[in-house]
């Protein structure tokens, strides 16, 4: 149970920072068309 546990929350965090990085990356791209 703890070895399940322990790989759910890697894979919830892995996504998370992955989310993360991607809603960052559209936030720059929005910024830089809207200078652009």
């Amino acid at each position: 149970m703890g070895f399940y546990t322990k790989i759910s929350k890697n894979f919830v965090v892995s996504y998370t920072f992955s989310l993360v990085r991607s809603i960052i990356k559209v936030n720059m791209v929005i910024k830089g068309k809207y200078k652009a």
